[in-house]
């Protein structure tokens, strides 16, 4: 079995891209009205703790 790199390459040749990082942004319908998503987050933090600390009283 041969090396296939050059064949699944087909002629890129710049190394450039190869090394750049790729981020992506996934936008899910209804969301723009959210708000942050910092601050999403800390809510549902603050949802947790609450919710541990109810189960910690009953228990």
């Amino acid at each position: 079995m041969g090396d296939r790199t050059q064949e699944l390459r087909q002629g890129d040749d710049s190394s450039d891209d190869e090394d750049r990082e790729r981020v992506v942004l996934v936008v899910h319908p209804g969301t723009a009205r959210l708000g942050s998503p910092d601050n999403e987050f800390f809510q549902k933090v603050r949802t947790i703790r609450q919710t541990i600390v109810k189960l910690e009283n009953k228990v």
